[in-house]
C-alpha cells in the first residue's frame, strides 16, 4: 500500500538511526502540545484528518508487552521504548486510506491501539488544517434562504477546497516534514539543547558527537529525502519568513541570551515562532554543511516575522 499521504516512509529511517532524537506524542499529548501554541483541537478532529488523509499518526502501537499487565498508552514515546514494541512487531505504521473508526482500531486484547504523533507535525497541521475550516457569519446565515440549495453549494465547493489541501498535504507539506525529520538526529541536540540518547542507556553526548563529527553524511538526508538544493533553500526560506505574530519579536536579539529551557515556557505565537526558528536553524546548518554556503540567520531573513 501508499504512504503518500504518511510520514511512514520517514519514521521507518529514524527507527534505523543510531542516534535517533524524537519523542514521539500520543494523541491527547499531541493535543496538549497544540494547546500550548494556541491551536485548539479535539480527538475528534484528530480522526477527521486522519480520515481525510491529511495529518495521520505517524504509527499506531498495540497492546501492552505482556498479555497480563494493563495496557497504558506513555505519554512520550522514545526509540529507546519503542524497541521492545518493535522486536514483538506491536508497531503499526498507517498507509494511505487505511483509516477506520478509531474505535475499532483494537489490539488483540481488545484494547484501543495507542495513535502517536511527531512534534514536528505542527508544520503542516497549522497550515493544512486551518484551510479546511467552514466560517458562517449570523449575517450570512440570516440572508439564506434556500437551506437545501446553499448546503449542497457549500459542499459541492467544500470539497474542491479540500482536495486541492490534500494535494498541498502530500507535494509540499508531507516532504518538508519529513525532511525535518531527517535532520533531528544531527541538528537537534544543538539547536534545541537537549539530548534523547541513542538505542541504549549508554549512548552518550559524547558519542553522539563523536558520530556527527566522523560518521554523519548529509548525503544520506539528501538522499532519503530526494529534496533538491532549491528545494531546501525554498524550505528555509519558508521557515524564516512564515508570518507569526510573535509578541516577543521585537527583543529577538535579546532572546538569545536565555535558556532554551525558559523559551519553551512560552506559550501561543510565542512558542510556535520559537519551534519555527529551530527548524530553520536545523535547515541552515545542513546547508552550511552540504553546499559550505552561509545565508542569513531567520532573524535576518525573516524581519517580517522575528522584528
Amino acid at each position: 500500500m501508499s504512504d503518500d499521504f504518511t510520514l511512514s516512509k520517514y519514521m521507518k529511517i529514524l527507527l534505523q538511526s543510531k542516534f535517533p532524537q524524537f519523542r514521539l506524542l500520543d494523541s491527547k499529548e499531541f493535543l496538549d502540545h497544540l494547546k500550548k501554541r494556541g491551536i485548539k483541537r479535539q480527538i475528534s478532529d484528530l480522526e477527521f484528518y486522519d480520515k481525510m488523509n491529511m495529518i495521520k499518526p505517524v504509527l499506531r502501537l498495540h497492546g501492552a508487552l505482556q498479555e497480563s499487565v494493563f495496557k497504558r498508552c506513555p505519554k512520550t514515546l522514545s526509540m529507546l521504548s519503542l524497541q521492545d514494541y518493535l522486536t514483538q512487531n506491536l508497531v503499526e505504521f498507517p498507509s494511505d486510506n487505511d483509516y477506520k473508526i478509531w474505535k475499532e482500531w483494537v489490539d488483540k486484547w481488545g484494547d484501543p491501539l495507542c495513535m502517536y504523533y511527531h512534534p514536528v507535525q505542527i508544520v503542516g497541521f497549522e497550515h493544512v488544517t486551518n484551510g479546511v475550516k467552514l466560517h458562517l457569519g449570523v449575517q450570512k446565515f440570516l440572508d439564506i434562504t434556500d437551506p437545501v440549495n446553499y448546503v449542497t453549494i457549500v459542499k459541492k465547493n467544500y470539497l474542491k477546497d479540500l482536495k486541492g489541501w490534500q494535494k498541498s498535504m502530500k507535494d509540499h507539506w508531507l516532504p518538508r516534514m519529513g525532511f525535518l525529520m531527517l535532520l533531528e538526529e544531527s541538528y537537534s541536540p544543538d539547536v534545541t539543547q537537549e539530548y534523547f540518547g541513542g538505542t541504549n542507556l549508554n549512548t552518550s553526548f559524547e558519542k553522539w558527537q563523536e558520530w556527527k563529527s566522523n560518521e554523519f553524511s548529509t548525503k544520506s538526508v539528501i538522499q532519503n529525502s530526494s529534496f533538491t538544493k532549491e528545494d531546501i533553500f525554498a524550505l528555509y526560506n519558508l521557515l524564516a519568513r512564515i508570518n507569526h505574530d510573535d509578541p516577543l519579536g521585537n527583543w529577538f536579539p535579546l532572546q538569545s541570551i536565555i535558556k532554551k529551557s525558559r523559551k519553551r515556557q512560552l506559550i501561543g505565537e510565542a512558542l510556535v515562532s520559537q519551534d519555527y526558528y529551530d527548524f530553520a536553524t536545523m535547515v541552515r546548518h545542513f546547508i552550511k554543511d552540504e553546499f559550505n554556503e552561509d545565508v542569513l540567520p531567520p532573524d535576518d531573513l525573516g524581519d517580517d516575522k522575528w522584528h
